[in-house]
C-alpha cells in the first residue's frame, strides 16, 4: 500500500466553491494529518494515463520503479 493518494477534482464554476476548495488545499501545509506534496491545475491522472498509452507499458514500469526509488531517498 502506498502512503500516497492522488484525487482529481473537478472544480464547480461557482468561483466562491472553487475558492472554498482551493483555499483548503495548499502545497506544503498538512490537511488531515496529511503532508500536501504536489498539486496542479490541471487532470493530471488522464494525463499520466495518456501518456502511458503513448509510451507502452515497459516505459511506464520504469517510471514507477525510479519514483519508488525517489520516495524510498526520502527521509521518513
Amino acid at each position: 500500500m502506498s502512503d500516497y493518494l492522488t484525487v482529481v477534482i473537478k472544480l464547480p464554476a461557482n468561483k466562491d466553491a472553487r475558492k472554498a476548495i482551493t483555499s483548503q488545499l495548499r502545497l506544503g501545509e498538512e490537511f488531515q494529518g496529511g503532508l500536501i506534496t504536489g498539486m496542479s491545475m490541471a487532470d493530471e491522472m488522464t494525463l499520466n494515463e495518456k501518456l502511458t498509452e503513448l509510451a507502452g507499458e515497459d516505459m511506464f514500469e520504469e517510471a514507477e520503479r525510479l519514483v519508488a526509488e525517489v520516495h524510498a531517498a526520502q527521509p521518513a
